[in-house]
């Protein structure tokens, strides 16, 4: 082999066409069908330029070859994604249709992608619905052979906490101590400033580590045996994406090996790119499958949703992003992230490509740089970024005078430094690299070139110093607009098709319990109603119903499979819908939907449509199984028909169904216990329901909600659902999960808070925290400095009641009977008195007299006297 030679398979060409001319056909006519016009003088001249390089470096085939995958995989109405990575900096690839990115419209440079000094095959990647990847790698394989076509191995390597596990097991330590050990290893590794991740340098900067390997010759041997094997290979893997297509039997290029994956090469990634062989990235995303799902569940509605062709600058999607309202959306859904996007004040597509960009541990400081100049910008009064030399302003203003694209930095070094477009991109690709030699060299073609063009030496030094801060952190624009363009597709749906897009959201996420909690929020935070499960109205995935609302999925059922699911689903549309549990049992095929089954619709209310309560049901599954066998078997010996009368000509009767066993109904507690045993959450109610009170006046925040850098304190109320203890040299802390409605928050207990409050951080006790929030790097925490019962709340934080009062609305004795039923729950929280009028003015009054303790009985006996709109619990000062 001759390394690095391109060694690319055939492909199937236009009778008399070379690959080159084929290309250009493509490209040429592809372009001006994108269009709906001829080409630009400008668009020619890049097309030109392009297929020129392409051609030069050998790649036509390459072009072709992605080409006629994407192309396969539209006519088979397989997703996918818009783009991904350099690939969308290339006319071509739009032209061809392996891109939906038009790069002239974004300043997208071809160069990044394909430089013809660097002789690499080009490197794109493409996007898939997740559920049908198998389908695009099997169409390669029947194209190009089974024998020339295979995947690529990836190995798992042995990284600190893996190594520790493994040595210590092989050394014979005391595997509690290994334990402690890794979990403080854990604990240090989040903690670590300077991101090394080597074990000796974990363990430098701990001082439990260091004094644990210290004092134990064991954990001594245990570290100086994991710096041998960190990073060492441990294991295979198939890799998500690469798949690797030869001109040949893949065996005379590249040693293979099989996994139970199937055929993979033995060669890892880099090993292939110096052997040339042909690479492609099919990766399945599920961004591309709920974006497909969605646009079809809306043109159910009659709606044409072109996500391809959508404008760029939907007032509701940009406003909708401004607000961080990004549950569920493509890249930008993290508490960190929207704050950027609030911060930002997103009000363009470049807003989004930025916030994708800049969204990283480097340079998330350059965020507010970013905001405040776009503020002052818009806000005028003849503010105007400052640059060093006039030319940056043109490169720079689409970023406010922030270096945030490695893009960027090529046209800088062509504009000042007269590099082409080619050397800028060497530039750049030393730059990643950060090696000092080159770096100095290439410092001294940037300084020679942009003097030679006129730019004083002091400036221009200043300009590559900021070059050279930049190489940390510099971001591929191509790629930050593909990014924002997937962004942008799942924000519109969100902003103009909610429950089309959370529908198909949750269809992705089936067996996800976290997340669908999320959406399942979201649902309703949105105002769209979400329906438990039924036997007579879900599918197998969730759906939209008639009226907007949400229907939940029947496989999104613990135990229920597909395979159960459809069989339900198959007799309802064949027969109508099911009208008892024996009904549902004597016409469904119990081989496919079993007791373990029918169990678990019961528990999660999928059989609440049927005659009788929840708990009659469940009591009566095991006999109302054997009568449903029962019916079946007579059904097959023609003895009787459960729907054709009750006698039968050979004088059998038709079985009547049995009742439902007399049995009380089961408790609340017992009834969301069961939900969330078999869904993961709790759908038709929450255990804090009977809190909300509370939580709504005393709570700053719902578990599950962006936690606030505003404030010095703040109030947490919610049921502790897990607790998770490490050692310190403090004594142990804990990372407690507090679950609410809406999600679940984790929040720390240092030793001391753990240790006063330890049998209130019990897995489902109902708590309100109050703590202190911090942010490291991009994630905020909640470290608590105080617990209480949540029964306690009121009196802890001295609640006390607002009444509102409409002039008229209260007669003179109804006021008087309040205040006596106020004077007999002395306490020390304040009764506030508002009086409100048609115009909405409003005098508000604070009782000095007054001071109550509201407990429910106060409440229920004044919403009797005033209404229940007219008094409300309020926050407190707390204690």
């Amino acid at each position: 082999l001759e390394s690095g030679e391109p060694l690319l398979p055939g492909c199937p060409l236009p009778e008399g066409r070379s690959m080159d001319s084929a290309l250009a056909s493509a490209a040429r006519d592809g372009l001006r069908s994108r269009l709906g016009r001829d080409l630009s003088p400008a668009e020619e001249e890049r097309l030109s330029l392009e297929l020129s390089v392409i051609s030069e470096m050998g790649f036509p085939g390459y072009f072709l070859i992605v080409s006629e995958l994407r192309s396969w995989a539209g006519s088979r109405g397989i997703a996918m994604g818009p783009g991904r990575g350099s690939a969308a900096g290339s006319l071509v690839s739009y032209a061809t249709g392996i891109t939906d990115i038009n790069p002239l419209e974004h300043g997208l440079s071809f160069e990044r992608f394909l430089n013809p000094s660097r002789r690499e095959l080009p490197d794109i990647d493409l996007d898939f619905c997740f559920n049908r990847r198998p389908e695009v790698i099997e169409h390669l394989v029947e194209l190009y052979g089974r024998s020339n076509v295979c995947q690529i191995v990836t190995f798992n390597r042995m990284k600190a906490k893996l190594a520790a596990r493994d040595v210590g097991r092989a050394l014979g330590l005391p595997l509690d101590e290994v334990d402690r050990f890794t979990k403080l290893l854990d604990q240090a590794q989040q903690d670590h400033d300077n991101g090394e991740t080597s074990l000796r340098s974990i363990i430098e900067g701990s001082q439990r580590l260091s004094s644990m390997v210290a004092a134990s010759p064991g954990f001594a041997d245990m570290a100086r045996h994991c710096e041998v094997l960190e990073n060492i290979a441990r294991n295979t893997s198939v890799h998500a994406a690469g798949v690797i297509i030869a001109p040949g039997d893949l065996s005379n290029f590249v040693p293979l090996c099989r996994q139970k994956e199937g055929i993979t090469t033995q060669y890892e990634m880099k090993s292939l790119d110096r052997v040339g062989l042909l690479k492609l990235d099919v990766l399945g995303l599920r961004t591309v499958t709920v974006l497909q799902q969605a646009e079809s569940l809306v043109r159910r509605k009659g709606v044409d949703a072109a996500l391809d062709r959508l404008p760029l600058d939907d007032p509701e999607t940009l406003a909708m992003l401004a607000e961080g309202d990004t549950t569920a959306v493509f890249q930008l859904e993290s508490s960190g992230m929207r704050d950027a996007l609030r911060r930002i004040g997103v009000s363009g597509f470049k807003d989004i490509t930025a916030a994708v960009a800049m969204f990283r541990p480097g340079p998330m400081q350059m965020i507010e740089l970013y905001a405040q100049n776009k503020r002052a910008t818009e806000k005028g009064g003849g503010f105007r970024v400052k640059y060093l030399h006039p030319d940056l302003e043109e490169i720079l203003s689409e970023t406010y005078g922030v270096m945030i694209y490695q893009e960027q930095v090529m046209a800088i070094a062509n504009r000042l430094a007269g590099m082409s477009m080619s050397e800028a991109d060497t530039l750049r690709k030393a730059m990643s690299k950060k090696d000092p030699a080159v770096m100095t060299r290439q410092r001294e073609r940037f300084m020679e070139g942009a003097q030679g063009r006129g730019v004083p030496r002091e400036i221009a030094s200043q300009v590559w110093e900021q070059i050279e801060k930049f190489a940390g952190y510099g971001f591929n624009k191509a790629h930050a607009v593909s990014y924002a363009m997937l962004a942008y597709r799942t924000a519109w749906l969100k902003a103009h098709h909610p429950a089309e897009f959370l529908v198909a959201s949750m269809n992705s996420e089936i067996g996800n319990i976290e997340k669908l909690t999320v959406l399942v929020e979201e649902c309703r935070r949105l105002g769209l109603e979400v329906h438990p499960p039924s036997v007579n109205r879900s599918g197998t995935l969730f759906e939209v119903g008639e009226d907007g609302s949400v229907i939940y999925a029947l496989s999104a059922i613990r135990n229920v499979g597909e395979g159960p699911c459809g069989e339900i689903v198959r007799e309802r549309l064949a027969n109508g819908p099911y009208k008892s549990l024996f009904d549902f049992c004597a016409r469904i095929d119990q081989s496919q939907v079993n007791r373990r089954v029918l169990e678990s619709l019961a528990g999660a209310g999928a059989l609440d449509c049927l005659a009788g309560s929840r708990s009659r049901i469940c009591a009566a599954i095991e006999s109302a199984s054997e009568y449903g066998v029962r019916a079946r078997l007579h059904r097959q010996a023609g003895q009787m028909s459960l729907f054709s009368g009750p006698v039968q000509p050979d004088g059998d009767a038709q079985e009547a169904e049995p009742e439902l066993p007399d049995v009380p109904e089961m408790s609340c507690p017992a009834r969301l216990n069961l939900e969330k045993s078999l869904l993961g959450f709790y759908l038709s109610g929450h255990p804090m329901d009977d809190f909300s009170e509370d939580v709504s006046a005393l709570a700053d925040v719902e578990p599950g909600a962006d936690l606030p850098l505003d404030r010095r304190r703040i109030r947490m109320a919610g049921v502790v659902a897990s607790r998770r203890e490490i050692p310190t040299k403090n004594g142990n802390m804990a990372f407690v999960v507090i679950e609410g409605r809406s999600g679940s928050t984790e929040v720390i207990a240092f030793s001391e808070v753990l240790q006063a409050h330890r049998n209130l951080l019990e897995a489902g006790v109902f708590v309100m925290v109050e703590g202190e929030v911090t942010q490291r790097r991009d994630e905020r925490r909640l470290s608590l400095t105080s617990v209480c019962p949540i029964e306690e709340a009121r009196r802890r934080y001295n609640a006390g009641v607002t009444l509102r009062l409409v002039p008229g609305a209260i007669d003179q004795s109804g006021l008087e009977k309040a205040l006596d039923l106020l004077r007999s729950r002395p306490g020390r929280g304040r009764l506030t008195i508002e009086i409100l009028n048609d115009s909405g003015w409003r005098v508000r009054a604070v009782s000095r007299s007054i001071r109550i303790a509201p407990d429910d009985s106060l409440l229920a006996g004044l919403r009797d006297i005033l209404g229940s709109d007219a008094v409300k619990l309020a926050a407190g000062t707390g204690t």
